[in-house]
């Protein structure tokens, strides 16, 4: 895209994701297309003496953006910003410090924002992959193999709900991802990932997982006694491209810049931070990646992350593994925290 003049370049932006993901890339019994079309999004800005602009909360209409506004106490120091409400674009002058993805309208603030800082991430666009990203929204899930975030779990039926191996507590359903219809489909044993995990207790045995297929008997299941209850959400599906952040590279340097468009924490928007199918992997901690028991390196498969009233320690992140052994198949999940 280097040398496309900047109007034709969100253009540009689009192929890549139609070719990423082909129209027609859909398995059988796939619940719902994978979306491309997020909607606005309308920025609270605080404008500073000093000339930065920085971005305070993101929005799906004007109005829910003016209302959070007018909320806000005024700050009455020295230096004290003017806030206003302006819908993002990539032309926007205003500094994002990093989107995590949990509504449709995060999707198209880290769209622009790349737009807008395409020349810091041109030297990653030989390393993009595809990626599914999941918002999430309040309400029933009709197909057992959707999506979904908290509230009642689909299990097997007659299959026990997951205990924690040093609490001896219930773990909490914290949500599945459905992998149908997805490039990453033909490299796991399933369609869809359950994960359960206690959320008093993180490490070895404090969490469960479980691969669900179309055909399998599946029940929806309350929290046993002992429980956390949550609140469901239901899952949308979103087609993205996904880039390796280095901490080290220019870009990170660059994050530095209190005044610049990339903002400080510029790793939650060069890699996607959200729960996810494919892309790539941004370590909380260091590199974890496991050895699966047949000796083969696991090959990472999407994440999970928290949100809403589910939160895995201090903004962690559920990483997921699969054998890529035909033999073996086994999956494995790595939880790190801030």
């Amino acid at each position: 895209m280097t040398g496309l003049p900047r109007r034709l370049r969100p253009i540009a932006a689009v192929v890549l994701l139609c070719v990423l993901f082909p129209r027609d890339a859909h398995l059988e019994g796939d619940p719902g297309a994978i979306r491309t079309d997020p909607p606005d999004a309308w920025l609270v800005v605080m404008d500073y003496p000093s000339g930065a602009r920085v971005e305070h909360g993101i929005y799906d209409s004007r109005e829910h953006a003016e209302a959070a506004l007018a909320g806000m106490k005024p700050q009455e120091w020295a230096d004290s910003p003017k806030g206003v409400v302006e819908r993002d674009s990539p032309a926007s002058k205003v500094r994002v410090d990093g989107v995590c993805i949990l509504r449709p309208e995060h999707l198209t603030v880290r769209n622009n924002w790349l737009a807008r800082n395409r020349e810091w991430i041109k030297p990653l666009e030989g390393q993009a992959r595809e990626a599914v990203a999941f918002t999430w929204e309040e309400g029933p899930v009709d197909d057992p193999l959707a999506g979904r975030l908290g509230g009642p779990a689909p299990m097997r039926k007659g299959a026990p709900w997951p205990t924690c191996e040093h609490c001896r507590k219930p773990m909490t359903f914290f949500g599945a991802i459905d992998f149908r219809g997805t490039p990453e489909r033909e490299g796991v044993p399933g369609d869809t990932l359950t994960y359960f995990q206690c959320l008093d207790s993180l490490g070895e045995g404090t969490s469960a997982w479980a691969w669900l297929k179309q055909g399998d008997d599946i029940a929806i299941v309350d929290p046993t006694e002992g429980g956390k209850r949550t609140t469901r959400r239901k899952g949308t599906r979103w087609k993205t491209v996904d880039y390796p952040f280095d901490l080290n590279g220019p870009i990170s340097k660059e994050s530095g810049n209190s005044n610049g468009t990339v903002g400080h924490s510029a790793c939650d928007s060069v890699t996607v931070c959200a729960t996810k199918i494919g892309g790539h992997i941004s370590w909380e901690q260091g590199d974890e990646t496991p050895t699966c028991e047949c000796g083969e390196r696991m090959r990472f498969v999407g994440q999970f992350i928290g949100g809403y009233d589910l939160e895995l320690g201090d903004s962690g992140i559920a990483y997921i593994f699969q054998c890529p052994s035909t033999k073996c198949g086994k999956t494995r999940i790595v939880l790190q925290c801030m």
